[in-house]
């Protein structure tokens, strides 16, 4: 029993130096860069599933001049 225990906890030295060498040389892989897909400018949205607050954040992202007193059909119409 006892030279079973040792044989799980206490390697030859040498096994292990060469198992970490063996670790080591093995060739890395690098990993490529990703590229950003580009949004295409022809893509259209709902506006009219979109609740009032998210056309005024839309508008906001897009730098449309709008503001909290508009109804959601100027909104949609300055968006658009």
């Amino acid at each position: 029993m006892w030279s079973w225990i040792k044989s799980l906890v206490w390697k030859d030295i040498p096994t292990v130096i060469n198992e970490l060498s063996s670790e080591e040389q093995a060739p890395k892989k690098t990993a490529k860069p990703k590229t950003k897909s580009k949004k295409t400018a022809t893509k259209t949205c709902d506006f009219s599933k979109l609740t009032k607050e998210q056309l005024l954040k839309e508008a906001k992202k897009r730098g449309v001049k709008a503001n909290a007193s508009l109804k959601k059909s100027e909104l949609i119409k300055r968006l658009g």
